[in-house]
Parts: C-alpha cells; structure tokens; sequence
C-alpha cells in the first residue's frame, strides 16, 4: 500500500476521533453511580485521574468492561466514549474492543440524537479502512468488523470497503478472516458457524464470501504477491474459501 493511501486513512481517523469529542463535548463528568460491590472508590478516582483526553487505558479498563450493565448510565457513556473509541482503534484499551462498541447496544444509542449517530458511524468507517492499510494491524480485521457489528447490524458498507481497493494489505487482512473462520467451523461442526456475531450477520458474512469477487481478490492476491509466505497464505484462502458452507436460510 502506498504510504500516502495510509496517511489518508489516519488523517480521516484523526477528523473522526474529533468529530466524537466536538459532539460528546455537551457531556460533562458528574457523578458516576456504580454497583458497591462492583465499583470502589479506587476505580471512581481513576476515571478523574485526568483530563478526558489523556486518560489511559489502564484508567479506563474497568469502566469500559462494567459501563452501562453496573456503571454508570448512557450519558456517562457519552463522556467517555470519544476516548474509548479512540484508544480501542489504536488498541491501547486492554477491554476487547467488541465489549467496549457493545456498550452503544446497551445504551440504544439508535435513539441517540443524529449528529451522535452520524459521529460514531464516520468513526466506525474511519477505523475499518485503516485498520485495512495496517497489517499486522492492532487488531486484525476480524476483531474490528466483529466489534462494529455489536453496534451496526448491517455491515454490507464495511465489506464492501473490504475490497476496495483490493490492496495487497486488505486481502491479507481477508486471508486471515477466511482462515479463522475455517478453524471455527471445524471446532464447532454442528453449532454456530460465525459465534460472537449479531442476527443475521453470520449469513451476511457467508453470502459475502462466496462472491466471485472475494475469490477472485484472494487469487490476484496470489499471482501478485510481494513474497512467498503472503503467496501462501493467499494459496491456504482460495481453498478454504472453496468449502466454506453456503450462507443459512
């Protein structure tokens, strides 16, 4: 991937990552009511540690896996979530990033405003095409996508992106996904194909796969391979793409 296509996609996460602190700013820190038994003084003083935007992680692990379900309510959510998301899409929130855009579900930000809604899904946007000009990338596309998807039902925008453009880096990424899922199929023959996903994503994602399109990006993957560990690893998704299930009713 060219270098400028990369820095493209850091500068529209960067604009994303402001847009939530513009829109979230109304959103200020009061007092943040949790579960006695779940919630100590110590942890209420780590998420006033500092200002919002130099919070770390570590100062927010335990509010990011507890928020909504025993801490705090969906407008504390909106506090803290331009920094939340931020620092999951650069992976140094050590919450799994699909508990972290879960807590969107549990807050029904669907009924939120639509200047919240509209920041978060240029956010998620943002995320996903970076995260398809990294690889290795701080989380590998499966986990990113698997994260969106616990807020965003329809992820047919997402996967479209996927292949576009059908970079060296994004098929990688593809490759990855294809052999994940294959694994998961083999451990869990007569159970859910796709666990950890919403309704019907899982035939979403199944129907998607078995496009021409998709194999045919693994292919030229192949045949224009920088090297020959990424020619292989392209070789392995062509044939596990070609007995991957067909998508359920």
């Amino acid at each position: 991937m060219s270098r400028p296509v990369a820095e493209q996609a850091d500068e529209r996460l960067d604009q994303a990552v402001g847009t939530l602190y513009a829109t979230f700013a109304r959103f200020e820190l009061g007092p943040v009511a949790g579960c006695p038994h779940c919630v100590g003084e110590d942890d209420q003083r780590e998420i006033r540690r500092a200002p919002l935007r130099e919070l770390t992680g570590e100062d927010l692990d335990h509010y990011a896996f507890k928020a909504i379900s025993t801490w705090g309510d969906a407008d504390d959510l909106r506090h803290f979530l331009p920094r939340l998301l931020e620092l999951a899409a650069h992976g140094d929130l050590p919450v799994d990033v699909a508990t972290v855009v879960g807590k969107l579900r549990l807050a029904r930000w669907s009924r939120w405003p639509p200047d919240q809604r509209d920041a978060i899904e240029a956010f998620a946007g943002a995320w996903w095409r970076r995260t398809l000009t990294i690889f290795p990338a701080p989380d590998d596309a499966a986990t990113v996508l698997r994260a969106i998807g616990q807020a965003i039902d329809d992820l047919s925008p997402f996967l479209s992106a996927w292949l576009d453009p059908p970079t060296e880096l994004a098929a990688r990424h593809l490759a990855a996904f294809v052999d994940e899922l294959a694994h998961s199929i083999r451990r869990r023959p007569t159970g859910p194909v796709l666990p950890g996903w919403w309704h019907d994503q899982p035939a979403q994602l199944l129907t998607w796969l078995a496009r021409p399109a998709v194999r045919n990006t693994v292919e030229n993957a192949f045949f224009d391979a920088s090297s020959a560990p990424i020619a292989a690893e392209m070789s392995a998704a062509a044939d596990q793409l070609a007995w991957l299930p067909p998508p359920g009713p």
